[in-house]
């Protein structure tokens, strides 16, 4: 039984190596340039709808990867998850993407 966050991440990252072999430069270099493309797209997509990043002290990149990150862990949620809503969670996903543009134009009328 995983008893902690830090046992549920080794975990995961173990049961990544046994199926996916990480250890082979080419692949983890290719996956790792697949991963860079991703974080790019969503840093120029975000860029195009925000003038800046709605809380300060966090880059466009950042959010780039974050997003990224959040899309990625919603995948395998997916996979591994029999009930997971992934209609609803992008959904409320979606929302809180929004919201976070709503901070902007409110931040830009103070």
């Amino acid at each position: 039984m995983i008893k902690s966050r830090f046992d549920y991440i080794n975990a995961l990252l173990q049961l990544l190596k046994i199926k996916f072999p990480i250890n082979n430069e080419k692949i983890r270099s290719q996956l790792g340039e697949i991963i860079l493309s991703e974080n790019n797209a969503l840093t120029e997509n975000l860029s195009n709808l925000w003038s800046k990043s709605p809380i300060d002290g966090v880059t466009l990149e950042t959010w780039g990867v974050l997003f990224n990150a959040i899309v990625d862990g919603l995948a395998l949620q997916a996979l591994l998850q029999k009930d997971f809503s992934v209609e609803k969670t992008y959904e409320e996903l979606e929302q809180l993407f929004k919201g976070l543009g709503r901070l902007l134009i409110v931040g830009d009328k103070r």
